[in-house]
């Protein structure tokens, strides 16, 4: 028998057990069900996210946004560091870093203290392109999320933090 650990609700009384349902559904291998598998129902919820991102902001990808913001929040951030902060590894986040800077949305500038790592900035350009993303993100969240009522929003957001904390190291909080 396959079964999931529930990761919102501890009890079948709490306000978002229907949530709990959809992430931790026990099956066995004599009735699986596409609509019960917290795997299939992930990547459905991510192709529906990313067909709303791509049709509402179009120039800039969840990664890249993810990059804009953390850099942003953390100016001269290294690649490392914003590797663990955004959960990207880095085989993929420095042709994604290299793609910002010849865009002209970041920097990239040695560090004086140990020439091996690169510190990150944003331009002019990228706090421009972060002004604009910004709200178009906020619409796309809006959209993908319009049949969810705020308390499920919240407990859809800490059910994902809980997921991608289990599935990898903890997201960094700073």
């Amino acid at each position: 028998m396959y079964e999931c650990t529930p990761v919102l609700a501890e009890s079948k009384s709490h306000p978002h057990s229907h949530l709990e349902d959809l992430i931790a559904a026990p099956r066995t291998p004599q009735s699986p069900s596409l609509r019960e598998s917290p795997l299939h129902l992930l990547r459905r919820s991510l192709q529906a996210y990313t067909a709303v991102w791509q049709s509402t902001v179009g120039d800039v990808t969840p990664p890249q946004y993810a990059v804009l913001l953390t850099v942003r929040e953390q100016p001269d951030v290294d690649q490392s560091r914003l590797g663990r902060v955004t959960g990207i590894d880095l085989a993929t986040l420095a042709p994604l870093v290299h793609r910002l800077e010849q865009r002209g949305l970041l920097t990239r500038r040695v560090d004086p203290a140990n020439r091996r790592r690169k510190l990150l900035r944003l331009t002019e350009e990228g706090v421009r392109a972060l002004e604009r993303t910004g709200p178009l993100a906020d619409e796309v969240d809006a959209t993908a999320l319009r049949g969810l009522t705020p308390e499920q929003r919240t407990a859809l957001t800490d059910a994902l933090r809980s997921i991608s904390d289990v599935a990898g190291e903890p997201q960094d909080k700073t």
